[in-house]
């Protein structure tokens, strides 16, 4: 087993544990919520691209007893992170991690059942003028177009890739995914609070128009509690 880096932030779910730093995008609501979202009935083999911490992988590995999971990530210090968080885990043997551009990735495999991704989501070209939480979100470094190419030719026929982005940028990036022949079958919004706007987007996109099925979520009650549609998500991961 190798050794957990030094100096990490430890975050507890109720089967897992996360290990998380300064230098690894760290956990947060976003990618809960999608990992605890995310679904599809053909599961054998999951990929997470930019998989960080390994917490949507961990997810995944205790949703789907059976499954085979990759997870991807062009960071050293995210893979050397998400490697040791796999190895702590119960469920090591079928946790992978792979350094490497989704773009590089995509010419030597394919035949995933499922894909998640917590993706990043600015389009500001400045990356050198950003601080090194805001620069791991910047889509200069996965372009989503050429995400989409990716996930099209990574996924199994009637495979699914789901994601979370912000409301705005969700929208357009549906559009983005019809070019590459990927259409939304489940969108899930999400608001803060009752007298919020949808803050962020869950979205399934498959290969075949199969409608669109619409719900919304909300986060929190005025008094800063949580949901009961929030809890029940979640609840096999975590409490709140």
């Amino acid at each position: 087993m190798s050794k957990v880096i030094e100096n990490t932030e430890v975050f507890n779910f109720k089967q897992f544990v996360v290990h998380q730093t300064n230098r690894v995008m760290k956990v947060g609501t976003d990618g809960i919520l999608l990992g605890a979202w995310a679904s599809h009935r053909q599961n054998d083999r999951i990929l997470d691209i930019g998989t960080g911490t390994g917490l949507l992988a961990l997810m995944m590995a205790q949703k789907y007893a059976h499954a085979s999971i990759v997870g991807l990530d062009i960071d050293v210090d995210a893979c050397s992170l998400a490697k040791s968080n796999f190895e702590l885990s119960n469920w090591s043997d079928r946790l992978k991690v792979e350094e490497s551009s989704v773009q590089d990735y995509v010419g030597l495999h394919s035949g995933f059942d499922l894909i998640i991704s917590n993706p990043p989501f600015f389009n500001r070209k400045d990356l050198f003028d950003q601080s090194a939480r805001q620069g791991m979100r910047n889509s200069v470094k996965m372009p989503h177009g050429e995400l989409l190419r990716a996930i099209a030719n990574l996924m199994n026929p009637g495979g699914a890739f789901c994601l979370i982005l912000p409301h705005v940028e969700g929208l357009r990036f549906m559009e983005v995914a019809a070019m590459y022949s990927l259409f939304p079958t489940n969108i899930l919004a999400v608001k803060p609070k009752d007298n919020k706007p949808a803050k962020r987007l869950l979205i399934k996109l498959q290969k075949d128009q199969l409608g669109i099925n619409e719900e919304l979520m909300i986060l929190h009650h005025h008094d800063e509690s949580n949901t009961k549609a929030y809890e029940l998500l979640t609840k096999d991961f975590y409490n709140k």
